[in-house]
Formats: structure tokens, C-alpha cells, sequence
């Protein structure tokens, strides 16, 4: 079992993303597959929610937190405008 307990979180609100993949640079929401959680991010994100985002790699036995990435948000719904948390 992995605990993730940042100290960005203390007194507030917040979202862990994960990421698998060793090379990701950061974590979306993927808005082609899931629209409503893509603007439910948003809307978390904009009511003041702490978005966390983690690179995690995966094996047969465990799976592995490591370093932090930033969440990019599309702030509309052409993805014109991005927003790093």
C-alpha cells in the first residue's frame, strides 16, 4: 500500500493525479474519453482544489510514486488555453 500525504495538501482540499510511465511529463484529463471529468477538474481546480500530479511506474509486483509533474487543465473546451496547477 503506498500513502501519499503532501505537505501541499495541509488545511486544504486536494486531488492526487497519477501518471503511468516513466517518461510522462505531465498528467491531463483526457477529455475525448472522459468530458465531464476533464470540466469536474476544472471546476475543482477554479473552486480553489489542489491538484497533485505523480509519475508512477508499474511493475508485475508493486507499483511506485515517484516524482511530482505538473496537471495541465484546458481551461475550455477547445483546449486552446491550458492552465498548469
Amino acid at each position: 500500500m503506498c500513502v501519499i500525504r503532501p505537505t501541499a495538501l495541509i488545511g486544504r482540499a486536494g486531488d492526487v493525479l497519477v501518471v503511468q510511465g516513466r517518461d510522462a511529463a505531465s498528467v491531463t484529463a483526457a477529455r475525448a474519453i472522459d468530458p465531464n471529468f476533464a470540466d469536474a477538474l476544472l471546476e475543482a481546480h477554479e473552486a480553489g482544489v489542489r491538484l497533485l500530479g505523480y509519475r508512477c511506474d508499474v511493475g508485475l509486483k508493486e507499483a511506485r510514486i515517484n516524482e511530482p509533474v505538473p496537471v495541465i487543465l484546458a481551461t475550455d473546451h477547445r483546449c486552446a488555453d491550458l492552465v498548469t496547477c
